[in-house]
């Protein structure tokens, strides 16, 4: 069968790279890459070419147009990468990306454990033990930013004894395998792998009870096609990823034995120069230990900067350039899984493991660009930068208290030319207290204060209960510069209270009767409601000798009704100033008859009058 050859001819190409072995370096698998990339997707209709030839053409077609669809990009850690050496990374901008970088992987990784979480409770689905998801992975997949410090025990737990437990059972009944293998009874073996994942139980299915077998033996094909790709991938990537860490962290450590063993010899020689009597020349010479070592440390991180750097940078490249035909190449196959639990269930499992490893190897090169230190000239901590430094505070200081006092003498100027004593200072209060307090037995609505400071009068009177207006009418005059104020306001209802007016008027002069300020302001307010609708409308308007004319008219609206599907609420606003403002709502009332209707239709479509069912597509009857 031509078209069964075809289907497998992604795992014959990688059967040979995959028993190469650890020993052999991982570049000699990249050899397979271009070939497996020009191999040709194969559909379950190939399997009809001979029969009917553009129906299998259409159809292999679709599939692919669907599988060019899906792109896979990888972060650009160019952000961090172009900086080269480790002073330009522990420089202001270098810095500044590495704070950005770190941030931006942060983010990343919340992807990584979403994935990872999602597949796990697939797999404890699969084998029966209880779990609990305290966040919803997709939640997390969609938005990473709301669970930036999320890590996986808090996304997920579950019964460690029951899992254990679980292992124990399944190791127990491998040790038969070999035995029911050499017996022939490869089903019992498909069956207790099914129970870890269920995609083994398509191999216990027999094709020739059902009237479509091509389908069944295309999907066991196409699948043992997909598990060695995905794996000879895996392979290779884990290997690449893996590989580059150990050599990353080699440098490190390297880095951190060297530093220390320069840092000893560094402290001998302070100590020798530590013991000069003379102030100036052991500062001198405690200066000089330092200018002599500084280039020094900066040499060892640039060398092992550069190795460890060398390594992370072009082996992210590399993924860069595989990740893409990985997730095309395997999702092909996913994409042709016919039952829906197992192609959602290898579709995470190949998410979950692109965004782990994507994020291991950005780790790498957040661990090669940050862990190594640069150390600058005035990074010694001698006495000059300290005097500098002193010098520099007390300027800052005499600046502030210059700034301060000229504040403090633009502020008794103004007070002096305005005449007035601030109602805070101790004098203002004195001479405030030499007063008496307004109080008129037969005008109960007049109240005020009389003083060597001020004269103050307050009249307010209500009118409402007989359908008038609210009035007040304020007076204020400053007995040291005679300036004066006069404020005052009506507001009253009309229509019932369906309206409202209100006015507001204040005149302000100086001493000499020369008016300074003055405002005008008016508000009228309407409001009307008939049954489950109600509207109203305002209009604003005011004049200031500082502000001018201003105005403004606003009108809202609103609606709310109630059926037997739900209950509905409108509402409008607008404002010549503001704009305009449109809300709306809706809750609809659960159907009983729905489910009802599901579980009738679900019954119906079970009715099958064929010799031998169509299989149903599902790898576990």
């Amino acid at each position: 069968m031509q078209q069964s050859k075809a289907v497998k001819a992604d795992a014959d190409l990688v059967a040979d790279y995959l028993g190469l072995g650890a020993s052999v370096p991982v570049e000699a698998m990249e050899p397979a890459f271009a070939a497996l990339e020009s191999q040709e997707i194969v559909t379950a209709a190939d399997f009809l070419k001979d029969l009917v030839p553009q129906e299998a053409e259409k159809v292999r077609r679709f599939v692919s147009s669907l599988v060019h669809e899906q792109i896979y990009k990888l972060p650009n850690p160019v952000l961090l990468t172009q900086y080269a050496t480790v002073q330009a990374v522990n420089a202001p901008l270098g810095s500044s990306a590495l704070v950005e970088f770190t941030q931006a992987l942060a983010i990343y990784a919340v992807r990584s454990v979403a994935a990872t979480a999602a597949y796990q409770a697939k797999m404890f689905e699969n084998l029966g033990v209880d779990f609990r998801l305290k966040v919803d992975p997709m939640k997390m997949l969609a938005n990473p930013q709301a669970y930036e410090h999320y890590t996986e025990d808090m996304v997920i737990e579950y019964d460690d004894a029951a899992l254990d437990e679980k292992i124990a059972e399944i190791e127990e009944a491998a040790m038969d395998f070999e035995s029911l293998i050499a017996q022939g009874n490869v089903g019992a073996v498909m069956r207790t792998l099914s129970t870890i994942d269920p995609s083994y139980g398509l191999f216990d299915l027999r094709p020739h009870d059902y009237a479509d077998a091509q389908n069944i033996v295309f999907q066991q094909q196409n699948f043992l096609a997909m598990q060695q790709v995905y794996q000879f991938y895996t392979s290779y990537i884990g290997r690449l990823t893996l590989e580059t860490l150990k050599v990353v962290q080699d440098s490190l450590h390297a880095y951190d034995e060297s530093y220390k063993a320069l840092s000893m010899k560094e402290n001998a020689d302070l100590q020798k120069a530590e013991g000069i009597e003379d102030d100036d020349q052991r500062a001198l010479a405690v200066h000089k230990v330092h200018t002599t070592y500084i280039p020094q440390y900066n040499g060892i991180a640039n060398r092992y900067f550069m190795q460890a750097s060398n390594a992370s940078v072009p082996a992210y490249k590399k993924l860069e350039r595989m990740v893409q035909p990985m997730y095309q190449k395997v999702f092909s196959h996913i994409l042709l899984i016919s039952d829906p639990h197992v192609r959602e269930e290898k579709e995470l499992m190949l998410r979950s493991f692109i965004l782990t490893y994507v994020t291991l190897a950005l780790e790498n090169i957040l661990s090669s660009y940050a862990g190594y230190e640069y150390k600058d000239p005035w990074d010694c901590g001698c006495d000059f930068a300290s005097l500098r430094q002193a010098a520099d505070r007390e300027q800052n200081e005499r600046d502030k208290l210059e700034k301060e006092r000229e504040a403090h003498e633009r502020e008794g100027k103004r007070q002096f030319d305005s005449k007035e004593i601030p109602p805070t200072s101790p004098l203002y209060k004195k001479l405030d207290a030499y007063g008496t307090d307004l109080s008129i037995p037969f005008i109960p609505s007049l109240k005020g204060r009389i003083s060597c400071a001020r004269t103050e009068a307050v009249f307010t009177a209500d009118f409402s209960p007989v359908g008038g207006p609210n009035l007040d009418y304020t007076f204020s005059q400053s007995a040291n510069s005679g300036a004066t104020n006069h404020s005052g306001g009506l507001s009253m209802e009309l229509a019932d209270g369906k309206a409202s007016l209100s006015l507001r008027t204040s005149v302000s002069t100086d001493g000499k009767g020369v008016v300074t300020d003055y405002q005008f302001k008016g508000n009228l307010d309407v409001s009307a409601s008939a049954g489950p609708a109600s509207a109203g409308i305002g209009a604003e308007l005011s004049y200031g000798s500082q502000s001018g004319w201003q105005s403004d008219l606003q009108a809202n609206a609103s609606l709310s009704a109630q059926t037997f599907a739900g209950s509905a609420k409108a509402g409008y606003t607008t404002s010549v100033n503001a704009g305009s403002n449109l809300t709306a709502s809706f809750e609809r009332n659960l159907n009983p008859m729905q489910s009802l209707s599901e579980s009738a239709f679900n019954q119906l479509s079970d009715i099958d009058d064929a010799p031998k069912p169509i299989w149903s597509g599902r790898f576990t009857e």
